[in-house]
């Protein structure tokens, strides 16, 4: 069984880290781990923690001076006495590490309790919510208030452009993704919350569309001020019952209201109110996909509500170039564009495909890596549909994460299910990714979904 958050009292936890002591966290290498984790040393906390792996998030904490112990095992955390453990909720509640905490009386907080008492310190505070998009918009405001002089403090969930997903700021603005899984985003107090999307995802703790919505409602009413997407009709839902001020960003009837040129994924114009007057301001993106220019509009909004002069925002927009797997093109040949995408969800893969479509690919393949069995369980026939809109589509065996495997549900059934959805879909293992991809014509391929796949990566880095 995984660990829950601990309940402590946001007052309790900055009673603690006011004392700036030795803080430990369990699973520091994680992407949001080893963000906070980097936070806390510039800020000048003694840190320290342990994972199962030394990847590259644990080389970064020791590089900046933390001490890492690898693997997890009981004595650790003995050995430094830290103040306060943080634990990841990927962690199982029978962790050694955890439970000697607990033992010699440490107080024990989830990563999302941590970032809540830590976002007090900042004057205003901007968490972006959603199913899908967070990183990018959350990589967009990094970019908008950093050229524009504010020199905000960021944790995204992807490389903002440095080799971390921390941007570490001087001035009192802090902006942070607010991760739904187990409703983390409760955890956090912000000023302006921006909500992009709502849709069932995390099944494992999520059981119906009722009840994620109702969790981002919740959420949003933490926050003094609200920025929700009106074409999304889950959090036009969400717009209506909201008892805080709020602002909507869409195609229709919004105070951010947007138009994308006919024929383009990536130009178009939005239209607003700056002070009295009404402005129409004209964006061209560097990246691509309706998704995409959905998401800019929403940075923009978000931006614009905080104070950030429009044609600064224009501008940055403009020069954003997008963050590592989000259809980041890792490789062009003869043959032809090799892309890197993070979807792990069916809508997050159609909208990847129809905005490669766009592009004017021809023959799109997919290399797919299922995230999670409650997730594949949950959206079967949604994936076998969503991958059928590919050329072909080469399914690896899923990415339990933090799972156990459930009977029945494995990557030979969903590419058997891809097949009869009008796709060609094959069960491929990663020892086996080169001739099953090179076997076949494509001018578009794409390695996708939320689990490892660098051994498919790095063997099509090396093909001529």
């Amino acid at each position: 069984m995984l660990v829950e958050h601990s309940g402590l009292a946001v007052e309790k936890i900055r009673k603690i880290l006011s004392d700036k002591g030795t803080v430990y966290f369990l699973g520091i290498g994680g992407v949001s781990m080893s963000a906070l984790a980097e936070l806390l040393i510039y800020r000048g906390y003694r840190v320290c923690g342990s994972d199962a792996v030394r990847g590259d998030g644990v080389l970064r904490i020791e590089c900046l001076g933390g001490e890492v112990f690898v693997p997890h095992k009981c004595g650790n955390v003995r050995k430094i006495l830290p103040s306060l453990l943080v634990y990841s909720l990927s962690i199982d509640c029978e962790n050694a590490e955890y439970l000697e905490a607990k033992e010699l009386g440490i107080p024990v907080i989830s990563r999302a309790e941590l970032l809540g008492a830590l976002m007090q310190d900042y004057e205003v505070k901007i968490t972006v919510m959603g199913s899908h998009g967070k990183s990018t918009v959350t990589a967009m405001l990094a970019k908008i208030f950093s050229d524009a002089g504010y020199s905000p403090t960021v944790i995204s969930g992807a490389d903002i452009g440095h080799g971390s997903t921390l941007l570490y700021g001087k001035t009192g603005i802090f902006i942070t993704e607010a991760c739904e899984y187990k409703r983390s985003f409760l955890r956090l107090f912000p000023d302006l919350c921006l909500l992009l999307n709502a849709e069932l995802d995390h099944t494992d703790c999520y059981g119906s569309d009722e009840e994620i919505i109702g969790a981002f409602l919740d959420a949003a009413e933490r926050s003094r001020a609200v920025i929700i997407n009106g074409d999304d009709k889950n959090t036009r839902h969400i717009a209506e019952k909201a008892k805080r001020k709020v602002a909507i960003f869409g195609k229709g009837d919004a105070d951010f209201l947007y138009e994308i040129k006919a024929g383009s994924d990536n130009e178009g114009v939005v239209r607003f109110k700056e002070g009295e007057d009404f402005k129409e301001i004209y964006l061209s993106l560097s990246v691509f996909g309706e998704h995409n220019f959905a998401n800019a509009i929403a940075a923009f909004a978000a931006a614009s509500r905080a104070g950030v002069p429009s044609e600064s925002i224009a501008k940055s927009l403009a020069e954003f170039k997008g963050i590592p797997r989000r259809l980041e093109l890792i490789k062009s040949s003869g043959r032809g564009d090799v892309y890197y995408d993070y979807a792990h969800h069916p809508t997050e893969i159609r909208k990847a495909i129809e905005a490669l479509r766009n592009r004017g690919y021809k023959n799109i393949g997919v290399v797919f890596c299922p995230h999670t069995y409650s997730r594949t369980k949950s959206f079967f026939g949604e994936f076998a549909e969503s991958l059928s809109k590919a050329d072909f589509a080469l399914i690896t065996d899923i990415y339990g994460a933090r799972e156990e495997p459930i009977p029945g549900i494995d990557a030979e059934s969903l590419a058997h299910a891809v097949g009869e959805a009008r796709g060609k879909g094959e069960y491929i293992r990663c020892d086996g990714a080169f001739e099953a991809i090179f076997s076949r014509e494509w001018d578009c391929l794409v390695l996708m979904g939320a689990g490892n796949l660098d051994c498919i990566k790095n063997v099509i880095a090396k093909e001529k």
